[in-house]
């Protein structure tokens, strides 16, 4: 029974044995770790039919991290999105969703029949949520639920949210008819990214008179910050106060989308956006910060750089205060290589600060849309304050830089650039100007605006201008370039070549004028100043380089103003050895004249 033979051929079958149980499990390893993959990247597909679920509403309870929806309509009365997930609609079948071929057009969110609930509501929580090729629609305020009807609403802690090549239309809501970004402190950390989005037609209008802010957007505490990039657009949203964007509590938003409105009809940026209080186009308070620029270098928002379109504020209206932009309570507005065009209010029609806010205007230093121009503000308006509006209430600040812009066209029946007004003690509200060119604005009192002056500054108020160039500015007989009442003026190395009265001013509180290219003498005094014509290359298109046989050329020294790039970015100071100094090798006015590279120049025109 136990012969040599068949021990040996037990041996061998007991090896064989182990050997395929051990294949087999390593077979149902391999499977378990293959499905495990899977499941980790799996994606479920809704549509009507043939698809893997009916509903988005079912799709969610199977914990998928991707979601593919068939281009149509969905009514989803959705529960709480609180981990990460991608929804991406659009799809032309559920093949092509399962297939993953791009899709072609958006898929439908309509909100439930019952008013109240957010069409979508996000709670982040360390999560991460993208949404593609939706259009969301639909959402209703109501009485019963706090501040709901919402398109989008995003709570919770930290994260981040991304939209892309979606549409958020016609929601309503007391906060954030569109989006509403929540923050309740600093440590909740929460990222909006906006891109190649449409957010049209919302509004937010409060159960009590004023309590509505943010028609497109709203978006509060210190750790939340939207971005709004590409191709995208906030435009055509209502409010009280904000009716493109507001922003509380120490959120921060950036738009770097916009449009040359000077040569095309589409609408980018923050656009056509309505108040009937305060802020047309966007409302800061209590620590907000908005960035308007299409350059971001670094940061939370990347690495972007655009040479051809600004970011964009265009087109908005306040039934009060800040057509464009309305700020208070330590908020900061800060605005590179963009165009604010057209905006208008009662007072402040592109801006209308008070309470401790600052403005910082400039350009980038890089290539932007515009070489000559990379700000333009044109075509404000307002019954005072035609591009600003600054004004205190209490002993607080209110400031404002700009630096390098190009300002036309706009019109008010006082203080068609600005308007500023202090309070009863020290000079707190302040406007400094440096290498930029303030042309054609005012229409001489005609259609609708009186044009009495560029500036009015009142009340221990403050402005200070080195190298800027005031030419050619229709403003009304009898009217003056600056009007000051009891406060402090300082106009160095500039032109100042207009049909008025220079200055007019009453108590005033301290004064320089140093070097100027002017019109007229009699209204101020002051030293090295020349009555003489600038010499522009040709004011009658617009083209107010300084010529080879300018007079403001190697006018002046450096003196109490500073030495930052002219207009265009070119240095200062630069001593043309064909031209005698006068004060020195420093040119009066926002250009500064070089000979070798006057050939190529086709800046401001």
């Amino acid at each position: 029974l136990f012969c040599p033979q068949f021990v040996l051929k037990l041996y061998v079958w007991v090896i064989q044995i182990i050997w395929v149980f051990s294949m087999r499990l390593k077979l149902i390893v391999f499977v378990f770790f293959i499905f495990s993959i899977h499941q980790s990247l799996a994606f479920v597909t809704v549509g009507a039919s043939g698809c893997d679920e009916t509903t988005i509403n079912a799709a969610l309870t199977l914990g998928d991290s991707e979601i593919r929806l068939v281009k149509g309509n969905f009514t989803p009365n959705l529960p709480i999105l609180n981990g990460s997930i991608e929804i991406i609609g659009g799809y032309d079948s559920c093949a092509a969703a399962s297939a993953n071929t791009p899709p072609t057009e958006k898929t439908f969110i309509y909100a439930d029949a019952a008013p109240g609930p957010s069409v979508i509501k996000i709670n982040l929580n360390n999560s991460e949520v993208i949404l593609r090729n939706l259009y969301i629609t639909g959402g209703r305020k109501d009485a019963s639920v706090f501040n709901g009807g919402h398109g989008i609403e995003v709570g919770g802690s930290s994260g981040s949210v991304f939209i892309f090549d979606s549409s958020i239309v016609d929601n309503r809501s007391d906060k954030g008819g569109g989006l509403y970004v929540s923050g309740n402190s600093a440590a909740d950390n929460k990222y909006i990214s906006i891109k190649d989005s449409v957010i049209f037609g919302n509004n937010a209008l409060g159960f009590s008179t004023g309590n509505g802010f943010g028609g497109g957007i709203y978006c509060g505490g210190e750790g939340s910050s939207v971005y709004i990039n590409g191709e995208s657009q906030v435009t055509s949203n209502f409010a009280e106060n904000g009716g493109g964007i507001a922003a509380e509590f120490g959120c921060f938003v950036r738009v770097s989308s916009g449009i040359d409105v000077n040569s095309s009809a589409d609408k980018r940026g923050i656009m056509n956006n309505q108040a009937t209080i305060n802020g047309g186009g966007v409302y800061l308070n209590d620590n907000a910060y908005l960035s308007l620029s299409p350059t971001v270098t670094g940061g939370k928002f990347g690495v972007v750089s655009s040479s051809t379109t600004p970011a964009t504020l265009a087109s908005n209206s306040a039934g009060q205060k800040g057509g464009g932009v309305y700020a208070q309570l330590n908020s900061i507005i800060e605005i590179r290589d963009s165009i604010i065009n057209n905006n208008t209010a009662t007072d402040g029609g592109g801006f209308y600060t008070t309470t401790n806010t600052r403005i910082h205007i400039d350009r980038s230093g890089l290539d932007c849309w515009n070489i000559g121009s990379c700000v333009e503000i044109s075509e404000n308006m307002a019954d005072n304050g035609g591009v600003l509006y600054m004004s205190l209430y209490n002993d607080d600040s209110v400031s404002s830089n700009i630096l390098h812009a190009n300002i036309f066209g706009n019109r008010a029946d006082s203080g068609i650039v600005g308007y500023l007004t202090g309070f009863t003690t020290g000079i707190a509200t302040s406007i400094y100007m440096n290498s930029s060119l303030i042309h054609n604005n005012g229409n001489l009192g005609s259609n609708g605006y009186s044009d009495f002056n560029l500036f009015s500054i009142s009340n221990n108020a403050e402005i200070r201008m080195e190298y800027v160039t005031i030419a050619d500015n229709d403003i009304k007989v009898n009217g003056e370039v600056l009007r000051s009442i009891g406060s402090s003026f300082y106009i160095l190395n500039s032109i100042v070549y207009n049909n008025v009265k220079v200055i007019v001013q009453f108590t005033t509180l301290q004064s320089i004028l140093n070097c100027l290219v002017v019109n007229e003498e009699n209204s101020f005094m002051g030293t090295n100043i020349f009555v003489e014509d600038p010499g522009f290359v040709n004011s009658g298109i617009n083209d107010y380089h300084l010529s080879s046989t300018s007079f403001a050329t190697d006018l002046c020294d450096r003196g109490f103003a500073t030495g930052r790039p002219d207009a265009e970015y070119d240095s200062r100071g630069i001593d043309i050895l064909s031209v005698m100094n006068i004060g020195g090798p420093y040119d009066a006015g926002a250009d500064e004249y070089n000979d070798f590279e006057a050939v190529f120049k086709n800046g401001f025109e």
